[in-house]
């Protein structure tokens, strides 16, 4: 009698089912899942943050969810489903060359500027709101910095080159930078005032 006792009191004590998410948290995850396909990069991330906060909890609501026929967010999900299943991953670096991209490519309202800020130099840069980012060229090469705001957090980048080919080989994102903000300003097919101080203008790349 007392083994049986026992059986029981330990069938009992156990947990037979998973912890289950209320109605409000499913309708948080599905918005934040939706949100995860949004045009502007900062709300993208945001989304997958919330969604890594919330905890392997919500890992049965993302494995139910149906692929929503858009890349991005099958992407998204796939990665914050692997690291949650997981556990914590080391603190991903965030780069701030992909919020001026998507700055630049979505023709956002902002002011794009070029100058001579002093003898032998050109400089252009662009900025929207809280974000900025600059190119200057002389004889030294080139150098762009960025500052911007990610989730709440300033973030600034600097990179630095001899000459636009050697951007290209050592910072493949910020050359990518660097042609979308001449074709931005301007200078996308004519550059002689932009690499008027280049000291090897043959060694450049196109155009």
């Amino acid at each position: 009698m007392r083994w049986l006792l026992s059986i029981l009191f330990l069938t009992l004590a156990s947990p037979t089912t998973a912890p289950t998410t209320d109605d409000s948290t499913k309708s948080t995850v599905e918005k934040l899942i939706t949100q995860l396909g949004a045009e502007d990069f900062k709300d993208r991330e945001s989304a997958s943050n919330e969604l890594i906060k919330m905890g392997p909890r919500i890992l049965p609501l993302l494995r139910q969810s149906r692929s929503r026929n858009d890349p991005e967010i099958d992407n998204r999900l796939r990665l914050i489903v692997k690291q949650l299943e997981t556990g914590p991953a080391p603190q991903r670096v965030i780069s701030a060359v992909p919020v001026m991209l998507d700055h630049l490519a979505d023709h956002k309202p902002g002011v794009i500027a070029a100058r001579n800020p002093a003898g032998g130099q050109v400089e252009l840069s662009a900025t929207y709101d809280k974000d900025h980012v600059s190119m200057l060229r002389s004889a030294k090469g080139i150098e762009i910095r960025i500052e911007c705001t990610i989730n709440g957090n300033l973030i600034r980048e600097t990179y630095r080159a001899d000459m636009e080919a050697d951007l290209l080989l050592q910072f493949p994102a910020a050359y990518k930078l660097h042609e979308s903000l001449l074709k931005s300003a301007g200078y996308g097919q004519d550059r002689r005032w932009w690499r008027q101080f280049a000291t090897k203008p043959a060694s450049e790349t196109r155009p």
